[in-house]
């Protein structure tokens, strides 16, 4: 009589309340140590994101004013259509030049700001609502208000307005556009007497920093209390 010797596959037991709490214990202490790095890479990706777009804003208005004779665009359209709104001005030269793209022309401060979401105008860390498709909405990036053509030049200290790129001391320190809550930045960083109606500089960034792009075509990431120790810009402000 042959012994069978083949012995029976049993399964193994199932885990323990005590075990499964242990494994969970375990993936929530790794959670917790990678939510942080987690978080701090999408805020670096989006740092970089606005890098990109301040570098092609900055490269397009460059090559306006190669086509210009050394003049950067007006800030806002002072004199129609001979001198539109910078948005609009450098449009062409960012492949954006479909009018479909731009909002309504029924607003004045409105009407050339592109209508969707992902362009080069809109930073990702900017958390405005999005656009209504009928009113415009929100741009990303200002420029400084020093380009804007008719603005009175009161102060001794403010380079002339319409001077010429070519003719400037300290480009790589001249500051061109910034992360924005319009269409525009001024003297004032933060909210103020003149950023209660917008031009002012939302500091969006991990470290409380701010996109820059300069007259030279560089771009930077700067907190306020490096641009507040800039002198260039303490000048225009004459306040700090």
């Amino acid at each position: 009589m042959k012994t069978n010797m083949k012995t029976k596959w049993k399964p193994q037991a199932d885990f323990t309340l005590m075990e499964l709490l242990v494994v969970i214990a375990i993936i929530a202490i790794l959670a917790s140590m990678l939510l942080p790095t987690l978080q701090k890479v999408r805020e670096v990706t989006k740092a970089a994101a606005c890098l990109n777009n301040s570098k092609q804003i900055i490269t397009s208005q460059l090559l306006y004013a190669n086509d210009y004779d050394a003049y950067l665009p007006s800030v806002d359209s002072q004199y129609g259509a001979a001198f539109p709104k910078w948005t609009r001005a450098i449009s062409p030269y960012l492949g954006m030049d479909n009018d479909a793209k731009w909002s309504s022309a029924s607003n004045a401060h409105r009407n050339l700001i592109p209508m969707s979401k992902g362009h080069v105008f809109d930073c990702p860390a900017d958390l405005r609502q999005d656009y209504d498709g009928i009113s415009g909405g929100n741009i990303s990036y200002g420029m400084h208000i020093l380009f804007h053509m008719g603005v009175p030049n009161n102060d001794s200290l403010v380079p002339q307005i319409r001077t010429k790129i070519t003719r400037t001391r300290k480009p790589s320190e001249d500051m061109v556009t910034a992360d924005g809550n319009c269409f525009y930045f001024n003297s004032w960083p933060t909210t103020g007497l003149i950023g209660i109606s917008g031009g002012y500089i939302p500091f969006r960034h991990h470290g409380n920093k701010a996109s820059f792009s300069f007259i030279a075509g560089n771009c930077n990431l700067v907190s306020k209390n490096e641009l507040l120790d800039n002198p260039l810009y303490c000048a225009f402000s004459g306040t700090y």
